[in-house]
């Protein structure tokens, strides 16, 4: 584009008043002949991020189902809170995410037919 500029602004048309860049660079971060890897700048090529504006949800709209694990642990960490309290010495306390941890490694642990009927009594 250079070279045509300056062709039809009435200049010399040679080549060597140009600079022009090696697209051929190695991964080092040099070209080929050893030299550092210059980039072209342009202006605006900036990347900029947008910003997606929210959709509106309706707060009357129907919340979705919940999945299987979470009807599981809804329904089975009663259970489970009182399973791990029992297994207690006298004087220990429950580790704040231990309910947790115990619900998830007892689904994790079901077969998945089980899993399958035991949501749909739920």
């Amino acid at each position: 584009m250079n070279h045509t500029t300056s062709i039809l602004a009435g200049g010399s048309g040679a080549l060597d008043s140009l600079a022009l860049t090696n697209p051929m660079t190695t991964v080092s971060g040099t070209t080929t002949e050893g030299g550092p890897v210059t980039q072209p700048t342009v202006e605006g090529s900036a990347k900029r991020k947008r910003k997606r504006e929210k959709k509106e949800r309706d707060p009357n709209a129907p919340k979705r189902p919940l999945t299987a694990a979470f009807l599981y642990s809804q329904h089975a960490r009663p259970i489970v809170r009182s399973d791990l309290e029992a297994a207690l010495q006298p004087g220990e306390k429950l580790e704040p995410n231990a309910v947790n941890l115990e619900v998830n490694k007892r689904w994790n642990e079901m077969p998945e037919d089980a899993k399958e009927v035991r949501c749909s009594n739920l």
